[in-house]
């Protein structure tokens, strides 16, 4: 099962997001998203809370989206990765897309060592 921790909701809204996304995909057993308490601060974009997403990735994007428009937040669509497929860098990267009210509006590159536990911190931002 395919699973990604880079996906996100502004802050105050994660609660929100991940119960009606988990509402949204109850009857599908294999996809659920949860909170994992760990949050990111941005100087353009602001606070969000972090997900964790088991199940399609695709399906992931598509509702993260759609919460962003349904409660005109911004979310974090993540999970993807960098151009160079062999990276031999001491950190993992990540990109993600924010989306504000279903509208894409900038990007993050996110990065985290490669020891477990550890959590994703932002090394550059830019606005669309």
């Amino acid at each position: 099962m395919e699973s990604s921790d880079s996906f996100g909701a502004q802050q105050g809204y994660g609660n929100k997001v991940m119960n009606w996304i988990n509402e949204a995909v109850k009857n599908k057993k294999e996809i659920r998203i949860e909170l994992y308490g760990h949050i990111i601060k941005t100087s353009r974009f602001g606070t969000f809370e972090m997900l964790r997403w088991y199940g399609e990735l695709s399906v992931a994007r598509d509702l993260i989206i759609k919460a962003s428009k349904r409660y005109k937040i911004k979310t974090l669509e993540g999970n993807y990765k960098p151009k160079s497929f062999f990276s031999f860098s001491i950190d993992n990267r990540d990109y993600a897309k924010i989306h504000y009210n279903g509208n894409l509006i900038g990007y993050l590159k996110l990065t985290k060592p490669r020891l477990p536990g550890t959590k994703w911190s932002v090394s550059d931002e830019k606005a669309r």
